[in-house]
């Protein structure tokens, strides 16, 4: 079957085409009549078993239209079976078997219709009573014969062009259900992509924040095992020098006084000195917590820019996907619109002319015939006599003035 972007082969969609050559044998032309007459048998089913009884089957006849001759044969035909009653399949066969029989020629040593008669068929064996009945002056069975040939052919045309209605409707949703298939398998696609895409994105925005935690507790661990230096101020180291001296000159009181003096300086300084050590720290740290959110900002823009280019992508390919099968769909459209008009030709031709037709089936593969005509080019009819062909000059025929070879003699010559 067709499937998208493939449309091979000019016999696309005329599948049933054979039927008109090989016909259905249970219902033939009768199908555009059987559900009227299934709606009417019911009315006749009174114990709803699905038959009738055979006195019914006249009156059943005459409501669909049939004249009582034709009913009483019919209940005949079946009697003659001995039965009580009759399936809606049964009422059906004996009529097409007995209308079939009304228009064949009545000769005494004719063999039995046959039941696998085709619509072909039949109007050949009717155009053939027709002429057998103008050749004896039987006008009016003639005019009867003719009659049903056209309503025979005007069915079976319908019936043509609704096969070739339905296998292109049935090609066209067939198509649509494979671009439905090749949507969702687009769609599906580009959700697995961009699931991997977000996995991975997710998995880099874990990797870097990972390399942050590592980052910042390296700094934390160099800071705490960076041991803080102090250095006296040259005021403290003055105080000190002077301590060692008054101590040294054993002047004990000036000393202790110098030396909680340089004791008070130095816790100041100390404190000093600490509190910028943890102001450098905080820093630093402020630093490079910036400097990692900075990373961390500028791989979600990324990740945000590459999301957007992406969907932006799915949109343009989903539009021209759409817009494709749009117009793989209008072009089908327009092959099936011209095959229907090629195949309604073929139909009218091949029906119009059922000797011929028939001598081409029996000359070429029904299924062959069945693909020309559905391209337009039906095979060439077999022809009624003998090739015409054109006027031609005599063999011994030669042109005046002495030309021959294309060439004229010199007058020399000719003398």
């Amino acid at each position: 079957r067709p499937s998208v972007g493939i449309f091979r082969g000019a016999d696309r969609g005329f599948a049933a085409w054979p039927l008109l050559f090989m016909g259905e044998p249970e219902v033939g032309y009768y199908q555009d009549q059987i559900q009227s007459i299934q709606q009417i048998f019911a009315k006749y089913d009174d114990e709803c078993i699905g038959k009738i009884s055979l006195p019914k089957i006249p009156e059943l006849l005459q409501e669909l239209g049939r004249t009582k001759e034709v009913g009483d044969a019919v209940q005949n035909a079946l009697t003659m079976s001995t039965v009580a009653s009759a399936t809606f399949e049964e009422v059906v066969q004996a009529l097409k078997q007995h209308e079939v029989q009304g228009y064949m020629p009545q000769d005494a040593g004719a063999p039995p219709p046959d039941s696998t008669i085709t619509p072909l068929t039949l109007m050949q064996r009717l155009d053939e009573y027709r002429q057998k009945c103008e050749e004896i002056g039987e006008y009016t069975e003639a005019k009867r014969a003719r009659m049903k040939f056209e309503e025979l052919k005007r069915q079976e045309e319908l019936r043509q062009k609704r096969l070739v209605e339905q296998a292109q409707l049935h090609e066209m949703n067939e198509v649509e259900q494979a671009q439905k298939q090749q949507f969702l398998e687009f769609s599906a696609a580009w959700d697995r992509y961009m699931a991997d895409y977000e996995s991975t994105a997710y998995m880099s925005l874990e990797r870097l924040k990972e390399q942050h935690a590592q980052d910042f507790a390296e700094f934390q661990d160099r800071a705490a095992k960076t041991s803080p230096i102090f250095k006296g101020s040259r005021g403290l180291l003055a105080l000190r020098a002077k301590q060692e001296a008054l101590a040294k000159l054993h002047r004990y009181a000036e000393a202790t006084q110098v030396k909680k003096e340089a004791d008070d300086m130095e816790k100041w300084e100390m404190a000093k000195a600490a509190s910028e050590r943890d102001g450098r720290l905080q820093r630093k740290e402020a630093k490079l917590r910036g400097s990692q959110q900075k990373a961390l900002s500028a791989l979600l823009k990324r990740i945000q820019r590459d999301r957007a280019e992406q969907i932006r992508h799915r949109q343009a390919d989903s539009q021209r996907l759409i817009q494709r099968n749009k117009n793989l769909k209008m072009d089908l459209g327009k092959k099936q619109h011209a095959e229907f008009q090629r195949a309604e030709l073929a139909i009218r031709s091949i029906l119009s002319q059922p000797h011929e037709a028939q001598k081409l089936l029996d000359d070429n593969d029904p299924s062959y015939v069945a693909r020309c005509a559905a391209t337009g080019e039906l095979p060439t009819w077999p022809a009624k006599g003998p090739k015409y062909q054109g006027s031609k000059l005599p063999k011994n025929y030669r042109p005046p003035g002495a030309v021959a070879g294309g060439r004229v003699p010199p007058r020399s010559a000719i003398d």
